[in-house]
């Protein structure tokens, strides 16, 4: 088997039908396994996914989260490679092929892990598909931005991406909505996702203890996925609805992220340089009076 690919669903059932069809429609030229990972749906995905003859179906009694579900599918996976596809994805042509010819070529010369592409919206624009480290760097430079943008100065805001010769760029993590692995490095590592969390950081921390082994990352440029904005997790109408919601679910992520993986003088220098010049900004959200008292609580007590 040449590659497994990981979908999870968690009350999704029309989207991830559109993604698996994606998959089937343009994926040719290797052999592949689709495995759907239900997290305890409650809106007929298990009636009609579990008699999909197309996919190996695992259906969760409880919400397992993004990281948990995806170490079920990866359990029962087959191939030599891992594509983690968010059920909120299309495939618009042969994107797996151009992953494992990619990773075939390149991956055992370069010790490359993991790859993605540029993924892109509805309209086909160019959308979040790679991230850094958490680093002070980052926190200036994301507030360089966020000032030229609150100034309306348009000089140097979009990045842009100079690829190798060989059609990629390293980055430091690679987008949880396509995240093509070698199935051989995951297994040096202690284990695939971490279980302590349950939502964001889970590909952070999966790729930042790949670079800790040598293993890079990087965005190639010859395929693009449409991805709908968070819709397997309904992550857009989440934050319309309960912007406090969603920082309460995301800074205790970042937290643990922070604590297993950074030393105590780089945790703290983040942190300061994050309380100067972020955390001020999410207190300036739409919340009530309560719910910024209960996020600086929590910002102090996850420390």
């Amino acid at each position: 088997m040449d590659v497994s690919i990981i979908i999870v669903n968690y009350n999704t059932l029309k989207m991830t039908k559109e993604c698996i069809d994606t998959i089937f429609k343009y994926t040719n030229g290797l052999h592949f396994e689709v495995i759907l990972v239900d997290n305890a749906s409650e809106d007929g995905s298990k009636d009609f996914f579990g008699k999909d003859d197309r996919v190996t179906y695992i259906y969760s009694e409880q919400n397992l989260g993004f990281g948990r579900a995806n170490n079920l599918g990866y359990e029962k996976s087959n191939g030599r490679y891992i594509f983690l596809l968010n059920s909120d994805t299309l495939l618009i042509e042969n994107s797996v092929l151009h992953f494992f010819h990619f990773m075939e070529k390149f991956s055992s010369d370069f010790k490359i892990g993991a790859c993605g592409c540029i993924l892109v919206d509805i309209n086909l624009q160019q959308i979040h598909s790679y991230g850094y480290f958490p680093s002070v760097r980052m926190i200036f430079k994301d507030f360089l931005v966020y000032s030229k943008k609150i100034l309306r100065i348009k000089k140097g805001i979009n990045e842009q991406l100079v690829f190798n010769e060989n059609g990629s760029i390293d980055v430091d993590y690679i987008t949880g909505a396509d995240l093509f692995l070698r199935k051989e490095y995951i297994e040096n590592l202690s284990t695939f996702f971490e279980s302590d969390y349950f939502m964001y950081y889970e590909e952070t921390d999966l790729q930042y203890r790949m670079a800790v082994q040598g293993y890079k990352r990087c965005i190639i440029n010859n395929t693009k996925i449409i991805h709908l904005e968070g819709g397997s997790l309904n992550t857009q109408e989440f934050k319309k609805k309960s912007v406090f919601k969603f920082y309460n679910t995301m800074l205790p992520s970042m937290y643990l992220f922070l604590n297993k993986n950074y030393k105590p003088i780089r945790k703290l220098t983040y942190l300061f340089a994050f309380n100067l010049l972020v955390f001020p900004k999410i207190l300036l959200k739409k919340m009530t009076f309560e719910e910024r008292i209960k996020l600086i609580s929590l910002n102090f007590k996850k420390k």
